[in-house]
């Protein structure tokens, strides 16, 4: 291995593989990107990216044709809004510093074309890495996730970043002090999000073809994919979406078992509580804090209606998810086009441009009734067992 700046040169038998360590808002990191690839001739070019980071680089209309209608049908949410705060986030950055996020993997894949060198997408689907991040946290920082998903569009990120910063961050001392801090706040989050991603770009990069292949990666990657150059890696594996063990489905439906159960063996007391009143406690703040989620969202008045109607149902378990209910609506009501998903990056970055975009609106309903619906769950059921107990 030799190492020289930013770019790091492993040697196999029949094969020499350059890793370049680049930040994806710098100027400096196109320039160094294009200059390796026309100097070395490389057979390939590997690029930190999957075919639907490539096609939202490459196509200008992709945000376009967002189908919001579609996102809530098929629970995908979470997932949908997450990529839309990391990318107006990029964006945000990016047009402080005066360039494009991403902009020397989309160097590097032109530079590829252009040298006759083949391309390989070499990061896992960023779906697959979302779910399985999600799948790792536990339900309280799943709620922190999704507050900080709703917060962080609005944060001035952008005024504590300049071109210095962003270009100490790919020095190997910085960012292995900053994974490691990372790693201490974040564990769940780290794994899915960097080190399974470390495995899986290093296992397409030593797969490439030809004998001499440069790959462009984020500096956070670097010393991780180093690690696991040597490392035998399970690909099919790290591609797996992990379903919920049998007993975590289970449990999703124990709550409320267990809480009609309670509610039915009081009433073999000589003295229970007034049904009325384990009704009053268990529909009165689910249906209340589903109302309020969906109107601090700025939800269509059917659609609070029904976030009030359906929440006492919903917060019983998950047959019957709020969000897919107060999502479908508002879409119906709001009609998203495709303009509000071409301007959904820069609108979601501003409190007036999140409730004046009608995409990004029926995403904020659908996510907010979801923490609605968690959060009235948790009282109403506290205040039953209050009665109860």
């Amino acid at each position: 291995m030799r190492t020289q700046g930013n770019v790091t040169q492993l040697a196999l038998p029949e094969k020499d593989i350059y890793i370049v360590g680049t930040a994806h808002v710098s100027q400096a990191s196109v320039a160094e990107v294009e200059g390796l690839i026309d100097g070395l001739g490389p057979n390939t070019v590997c690029v930190e990216l999957d075919e639907l980071r490539y096609r939202a680089l490459t196509d200008d209309s992709y945000w376009k044709s967002l189908d919001v209608a579609d996102v809530v049908k098929k629970r995908r949410v979470g997932l949908v809004f997450a990529s839309i705060v990391l990318a107006s986030i990029q964006k945000r950055v990016g047009n402080k510093l005066g360039i494009r996020p991403g902009a020397e993997m989309l160097a590097a894949a032109r530079r590829a074309q252009a040298n006759g060198a083949e391309l390989v997408l070499a990061d896992r689907s960023i779906q697959i890495t979302f779910q399985r991040t999600w799948h790792n946290l536990g339900p309280l920082n799943r709620l922190k996730l999704l507050a900080f998903l709703v917060m962080a569009p609005f944060s001035a990120i952008e005024d504590e970043i300049d071109a210095a910063s962003v270009e100490r961050l790919k020095e190997e001392g910085s960012m292995n002090d900053m994974m490691s801090e990372f790693a201490k706040v974040m564990p769940q989050v780290k794994e899915p999000l960097i080190d399974e991603r470390n495995q899986y770009l290093m296992s397409m990069v030593r797969e490439a073809p030809g004998s001499k292949v440069v790959a462009v990666v984020g500096a956070a990657h670097v010393s991780g994919m180093v690690a696991d150059f040597d490392r035998p890696i399970d690909r099919a594996a790290l591609l797996e979406v992990p379903r919920p063990p049998v007993l975590q489905r289970a449990l999703r439906w124990a709550f409320p078992v267990a809480l009609l159960g309670l509610v039915a063996a009081t009433h073999l007391r000589a003295d229970p509580p007034a049904l009325a009143s384990l009704l009053l406690a268990w529909c009165l703040p689910t249906a209340l804090f589903g109302l309020v989620a969906a109107s601090v969202a700025g939800a269509r008045p059917l659609t609070l209606v029904l976030a009030a109607l359906i929440a006492p149902l919903a917060s019983l378990g998950p047959a019957l998810p709020l969000e897919s209910v107060t999502g479908r609506i508002e879409a119906r009501l709001r009609r998203p086009t495709p303009e509000d998903g071409q301007r959904i990056l820069d609108d979601v970055g501003t409190v007036r441009g999140l409730y004046r975009n009608r995409a990004a609106r029926v995403l904020l309903v659908a996510l907010l009734s979801r923490v609605g619906a968690i959060v009235g769950g948790v009282v109403g059921g506290a205040w039953v067992l209050w009665l109860v107990l």
